[in-house]
This record gives C-alpha cells, sequence and structure tokens, in this order.
C-alpha cells in the first residue's frame, strides 16, 4: 500500500476509500497488529460521523473480533478489548481481560 495515498485519503476525510485500501491487501498482511489497530482507528472516525455510523460500526465489531482471534493475549488488544467488551456490555470478558492485562503488567 502506499503510504501517501492513504494519508492524502485521511486528509481529506475520506475514510471509506482509506479503508478500502487496506481491504485491497492480501489477508495476510490487512490482519498484522497495526493494519488491524489502524482499521479499529479509522472505524471509530467513521463513528464520529452520522453518516458513516452504521458502516464504521461494522468494521469496528470485525476488527476486533479478528484482533482478538489473532492476538488476544497482546496488552494492545486487551486495551482495546476493554473499550469493546464495555460497548457490548460483556462483563464476563471485560473482566477477564481486566485480570488478564493486570497478570500482563505485573500487577
Amino acid at each position: 500500500m502506499r503510504w501517501q495515498i492513504f494519508g492524502l485519503k485521511i486528509q481529506e476525510g475520506d475514510t471509506e476509500g482509506a479503508f478500502e485500501l487496506i481491504e485491497a491487501l492480501p489477508e495476510k498482511v490487512r490482519n498484522e497488529r497495526r493494519l488491524l489497530t489502524i482499521k479499529i482507528m479509522l472505524a471509530s472516525r467513521m463513528m464520529a460521523n452520522l453518516d458513516e455510523m452504521e458502516r464504521g460500526e461494522e468494521i469496528y465489531d470485525e476488527a476486533i473480533l479478528i484482533f482478538e482471534s489473532l492476538y488476544a493475549d497482546e496488552p494492545s488488544f486487551l486495551l482495546m478489548g476493554l473499550d469493546y467488551y464495555f460497548i457490548q456490555q460483556d462483563w464476563e470478558k471485560l473482566d477477564q481481560s481486566l485480570n488478564r492485562l493486570d497478570e500482563k503488567v505485573g500487577g
């Protein structure tokens, strides 16, 4: 992916176009931790826009679930998972995630 084009899409406010650039990459690449994190940030940006809110929620849910399936025990997911489980009101997974995060940071 050409990061200049990606950056231009973001500057222009074309979050859907930026997302499409990521989706055009091979699955192995687009499921790397850093690109999943970018997808989650794009989705959050889309959810802040009423016109893109529903699409943003779809992207967010999908990206979080993929992230969880691949990187569930990594601190970066544990932090993102807190937000996701809270929004989903999944108190059991929220508690589990808090406990795992506590263990990771030596609590």
